[in-house]
């Protein structure tokens, strides 16, 4: 290396000394970030209602699923809110509600129990109805769909009015309407616009009651009680009323009314036309003092008669009182039993006015 090749590298490492001690950029530090800036809660927080939100939504997915496969066409109706609605007059208390929109409590006002309180004739535990539609191979109960309900008053009436609305002009609809005074309850179903949704010609009307033990002496109450019917073409006739074994009765003809009799009081539903046929079952658990009988009633309602302005009904809730019934239904009076002659003309034209007499100043049926 000669003399001029050594200076200039003496001068080059003046210059890189003097650059890197005056003129370099500070050298920082990276910015410590706290806790909190980057906390795991909050990531945890957004993923946590995200998850909520994503649950949320496959639950909801999974319920509407799960009702569409159920209820077919009928879904709709298969979530909502129970409400009791009320229809009263003098003589009846009658419960219904916008679950089923079926009649889930009935109280006669005028007579008392064994307790000495108004009777209930039909409370939810001892009482269930079923009306079952079949669409495209699902048996649908109606009964446990929720409706929505609309009251309407007039001078002589109370009606309560059930609509499930599915949508394209599609509807399930119940009538109730309750006479200012009087036992019977009038009531009409109808399905709107479902011709092509119903796949069998008829549904299935089930009625399952325990006859609730209204007087001390059960064992009395259960020698009177009983399913009554009546057909249009054999007239009034019976499962056998003392017998504490199981009755079946299976009837393959046209049935205007079916009755559930205890020893005073009634529970019936009369169609305007007929039912198409039906199967009466009554049986006994002698262990249970509290249910006089428990009863089954299948009846058959032809989907024509459903489907064009709907079917006509009454119900009747109300004593096994001779003068009573005699103007409900053809031979509706025959569910009080007053033998055969001479006894009918005794007990017609004797007892039942006797009875009369001493009910103006006694109402107690214990």
């Amino acid at each position: 290396m000669d003399k001029n090749q050594a200076t200039g590298l003496i001068l080059i490492a003046i210059m890189l000394i003097s650059y890197f001690t005056f003129f370099a950029p500070e050298s920082t530090l990276p910015e410590q970030v706290s806790v909190e800036e980057v906390t795991t809660p909050n990531k945890s927080t957004k993923l946590d209602s995200l998850v909520i939100t994503e649950q949320k939504i496959t639950n909801d997915s999974i319920v509407s699923s799960e009702n569409l496969e159920k209820y077919g066409v009928f879904a709709t109706g298969a979530a909502g809110v129970s409400k009791s609605i009320i229809l009263e007059n003098h003589e009846v208390k009658i419960t219904l509600d916008t679950k089923g929109a079926a009649i889930k409590h009935v109280v006669l006002k005028q007579f008392n129990a064994k307790d000495g309180n108004p009777i209930e004739l039909i409370t939810p535990s001892s009482n269930e109805f079923q009306m079952i539609a079949t669409s495209f191979g699902k048996s649908i109960n109606v009964n446990e769909l929720f409706y929505t309900a609309r009251n309407t008053n007039t001078d002589s009436t109370t009606s309560a009015e059930f609509t499930l609305d599915l949508g394209n002009g599609q509807q399930v609809k119940h009538t109730y309407a309750l006479a200012n005074s009087g036992y019977e309850l009038n009531y009409n179903v109808a399905f709107i616009g479902l011709d092509n949704q119903i796949s069998k010609d008829e549904l299935i009307f089930l009625w399952n009651e325990d006859m609730i033990t209204q007087e001390r002496d059960v064992e009395l109450s259960r020698q009177n009680s009983t399913v009554n019917y009546y057909t249009l073409s054999d007239g009034f006739d019976e499962l056998s009323e003392r017998s504490t074994s199981y009755e079946e009765e299976v009837v393959n003809e046209p049935i205007k009314w079916p009755t559930i009799k205890q020893r005073f009081f009634l529970a019936a539903i009369i169609a305007d036309k007929s039912f198409s046929e039906g199967k009466f079952i009554t049986n006994t658990d002698l262990t249970n003092p509290e249910v006089v009988k428990s009863a089954e009633v299948t009846l058959s309602i032809p989907f024509d008669d459903v489907k064009n302005g709907g079917a006509g009904f009454r119900y009747y809730f109300g004593p096994n009182d001779y003068h009573i019934t005699s103007d409900v239904s053809e031979d509706f009076s025959k569910n009080l039993f007053l033998g055969w002659p001479p006894m009918l003309w005794v007990n017609k034209f004797v007892i039942i006015p006797l009875f009369d007499f001493f009910n103006i100043f006694f109402n107690y049926f214990g």
